[in-house]
């Protein structure tokens, strides 16, 4: 005899429930962590120059590795550098299913380890 799953409310087959508020703090909360100690691992090995902000919750968390004491520069100052920054955005990061498929097999070869990129 088989056993069926019979989805919960606000759940439809084959996806997780929904969180809770206080699951999803949580999970923020870990992301935020997550994140942070990644940038901080990063600064360590690589001495770049690091400036991260992140507004969450109505609350801000500031990231700043830097001997430099006018860091981060401004965003006049950005825009004029040379050569032009990159800009990410989410669209950045997101994978089409076609492109999916090619990584998984190997053959699509990343400029740079990210897509789309866009100058400021």
């Amino acid at each position: 005899m088989s056993s069926s799953h019979t989805p919960v409310d606000g759940q439809t087959r084959g996806q997780p429930a929904p969180l809770s508020r206080s699951q999803m703090l949580a999970k923020i909360r870990k992301r935020r962590h997550t994140i942070l100690k990644k940038i901080d691992e990063f600064h360590g090995f690589s001495s770049a120059d690091i400036y991260l902000l992140v507004h969450v919750n109505g609350k801000f968390y500031r990231y700043v590795a830097s001997q430099n004491p006018l860091w981060p520069p401004t965003q006049v100052q950005v825009e004029k550098s040379y050569p032009l920054p990159q800009l990410y955005t989410p669209a950045s990061f997101k994978v089409s299913k076609r492109e999916s498929v090619a990584n998984s097999k190997g053959r699509v070869k990343q400029e740079g380890g990210v897509r789309n990129k866009q100058h400021v």
